[in-house]
């Protein structure tokens, strides 16, 4: 079993013990250089417009949250978590759906007040957020 497959997670059952190589060791080291040399994080400036970008797959839904910096989006921080079994049995629409609202909730803190857009590639979800309500 590679080193980065503990990284999913272990079963409940699972009781095999991780024997410690010298290609494990090397498989830990690269992971923690991957870790340390991944995307580096921003921090928030106030009066910046915010991006959300949502994500949802069958199995997690994820996210992250973005400034505008001299042209650029830099991300300020990320969310993810695992769909629940229930959750995983979702439409895809309400997969989506549930990746905006977790993902707004989650960092509502920091976006309560702000000015903030929100990025799906989802295009039922775009339409239903973008189309003209009859009164």
């Amino acid at each position: 079993m590679l080193l980065s497959d503990y990284l999913k997670g272990a079963k409940k059952n699972d009781t095999r013990l991780i024997h410690w190589t010298e290609e494990a060791k090397l498989a830990f080291e690269s992971c923690k250089n991957s870790l340390a040399m991944s995307t580096l994080l921003v921090y928030p400036s106030p009066d910046v417009w915010l991006s959300l970008t949502c994500d949802a797959s069958d199995r997690a839904l994820g996210s992250v949250l973005s400034q505008e910096e001299n042209g650029e989006w830099k991300p300020l921080a990320f969310f993810s978590r695992k769909l629940t079994p229930a959750e995983q049995r979702y439409s895809v629409y309400d997969r989506e759906l549930l990746a905006v609202y977790a993902s707004v909730r989650h960092f509502s803190y920091m976006l309560e007040g702000c000015n903030f857009t929100i990025y799906t590639e989802h295009k039922p979800l775009i339409y239903t957020f973008t189309k003209k309500h009859e009164k």
